[in-house]
């Protein structure tokens, strides 16, 4: 029996010049195949 991992991470990515924060941005990174449930629930997390 194998396990199949999938699902999403969400982290924040920040960018410096000078050591000033200029831009941070959220980033979404997905892992393994994601179905449509998996697809609802992230939606209805976001909102």
């Amino acid at each position: 029996m194998s396990l199949k991992h999938h699902g999403i991470s969400i982290g924040i990515q920040r960018t410096a010049h000078n050591n000033e924060l200029s831009e941070v941005f959220l980033t979404l990174k997905a892992t393994g195949t994601l179905n449509h449930d998996d697809c609802l629930i992230i939606i209805s997390t976001l909102s």
